[in-house]
């Protein structure tokens, strides 16, 4: 049975201070601050690993594993069908409905992979590669893994558990990548990236299930099946209007520019996508979870709340990628690759928009309204590959320039949207954003500016420089224009009683986060 905590959402009560559970808004930003620490760990970690295994393996072992990570991580997403997501935002769960969800997870996961197995061969003949159909045929299991760890994991997320989730992240991250050493240094060749991969899905699957503390039945409700399947389907089908966006974009630029202009855009897009990666990346999960909770009559104050915070607090990385790309580039990849830094620098700025869409993303999910994302998303990326289209002929610049012209069309729309969900004028959301992005605006023209003082000194200096300046300019321009969430974020990072009290004295920091935001 379902231990009564998932199935309910009345919160456990404490009569000692002690005990009594973080307001919803600071358990919030805490999950964010430990699913972007476990990235960062991570990111770490794995470069260690690949720096190991790069002497060990040959590239055509990693391409193998590349398209059969393809086709798996696509499985993958089709075996959860956003049930996981429905869980989380739903208001009340029961355990007919878990285990229908389970098990209709677990039907897709199995026919996906059966389907995988049987078209392998087919994969293997489209790339030109016949070790391709053995290595897909394993790595395709993963999906019935995702499909039979989804309840577990939606459970976790739902009661806001995302410490957890991130050490058992790191637990199976650093286990998967001593096995595939392990396997490397023993002559396994491919198969020792096969067990990494797989190794990762089956200790996070079986961790998740262990924290969970849940078990199923084998009762099955059409009705809960019906409900899972209406909100799912348009989940996925966002996800799926992303994928496509990112085929059509990489064919339109393939064919006009050449595979070169393709690569240059590709090394320009990975900068972008570590330093997204390592600042945002929590922010759909945790805020799914966290908007689904939030009362009816205090989630305009939540939202406003959780929108300057997100602005504020995960801008700073992409800026310094942004003034310090024409150095990051060359020191990362070679002085070859100079021609991706121009494409980097909008790109950047685009990803800064669209912070906001992260977070929106998962209030439209919490809020029980994962049609009017479909929309939007189906929309935006028509617009954007439409943009690609026509600018591709006027090269790799003024297509990096179109995809940030769009972002910012689709951040007004964002707010529109918003608006209306939340019954207030849209001048209301639009003030709302105005301080955190005029402090985005004045943290990267001085990081600009800095940068260019010192561009000719050597490149540590620049980037250490640098960063420090965008780091300090942040922190002055948010204590004048947005003094209220920073006071947010230095209750959510547990300042220090030593330093927090006699700030409280002087009403300079609150006792706890503003009550809209609970």
């Amino acid at each position: 049975m379902a231990s009564s905590n998932h199935l309910t959402d009345t919160p456990p009560t404490a009569t000692a201070e002690k005990t009594t559970p973080s307001p919803l808004g600071t358990r919030a930003a805490r999950g964010v601050l430990w699913t972007t620490a476990q990235k960062w760990v991570q990111r770490g970690s794995s470069l260690v690993t690949l720096a190991i295994l790069a002497r060990l393996l040959t590239p055509e072992d990693f391409g193998v594993v590349a398209v059969a990570a393809t086709v798996a991580a696509l499985l993958s997403l089709m075996a959860d069908v956003g049930f996981g997501t429905y869980i989380v935002q739903t208001r009340v769960v029961d355990q007919r409905l878990l285990s229908t969800g389970l098990w209709l997870s677990v039907s897709a996961g199995v026919g996906l992979a059966l389907a995988a197995w049987l078209g392998s061969p087919l994969v293997a003949a489209a790339f030109g590669d016949p070790g391709v159909a053995e290595v897909v045929r394993i790595m395709c299991l993963a999906a019935i893994i995702t499909g039979a760890s989804g309840v577990p994991i939606a459970l976790l997320r739902r009661d806001l558990r995302f410490r957890e989730l991130a050490l058992q992240s790191l637990v199976a991250a650093g286990v998967s990548q001593v096995v595939a050493i392990i396997a490397a240094f023993s002559g396994a060749g491919v198969w020792a990236l096969v067990a990494q991969f797989m190794t990762l899905h089956l200790i996070v699957g079986g961790l998740a299930w262990r924290s969970a503390r849940w078990l199923p039945s084998l009762e099955f409700s059409r009705s809960a099946a019906r409900s899972l399947a209406s909100f799912g389907v348009r989940v996925l089908g966002a996800d799926v209007v992303g994928m496509a966006r990112v085929l059509a974009e990489t064919a339109i630029v393939a064919q006009v520019l050449g595979m070169a202009a393709l690569g240059y855009l590709n090394i320009a897009q990975r900068l972008v996508l570590a330093a997204q990666e390592l600042s945002a990346a929590a922010l759909l999960p945790v805020s799914v979870a966290t908007f689904s909770k939030v009362p009816q009559q205090r989630l305009n104050g939540a939202y406003r709340h959780a929108a300057a915070l997100t602005y504020v607090a995960a801008s700073p990385l992409l800026i310094f990628a942004a003034v310090c790309a024409p150095v990051l580039i060359p020191l990362a990849v070679g002085d070859s690759w100079a021609a991706s830094v121009p494409i980097a620098v909008p790109l950047c700025f685009a990803a800064i928009l669209t912070l906001g869409a992260s977070l929106d993303h998962g209030f439209f999910y919490g809020i029980g309204k994962p049609g009017t994302w479909l929309r939007y998303a189906l929309v935006i990326d028509l617009l954007t590959v439409a943009t690609t289209a026509v600018l591709a002929t006027q090269g790799l610049d003024a297509v990096a320039y179109g995809f940030l012209a769009v972002a910012g069309i689709a951040t007004v729309a964002r707010w529109w949207l918003v608006a209306r969900s939340l019954e207030v004028e849209t001048g209301d959301v639009v003030r709302n954003a105005v301080r955190p992005l005029a402090v985005i605006a004045v943290t990267a023209a001085a990081g600009a500016a800095w940068q260019a003082a010192v561009a000719e000194a050597h490149a540590a200096i620049v980037l250490v420089s640098t960063a420090a300046c965008v780091l300090l300019v942040h922190a002055i321009a948010c204590r004048i224009l947005v003094p209220a969430t920073l006071r947010h974020a230095l209750v959510v990072i547990n300042v220090p009683d030593r330093i927090a009290t006699p700030l409280r004295r002087v009403g300079r920091l609150p006792d706890q986060p503003p009550a809209a935001a609970t």
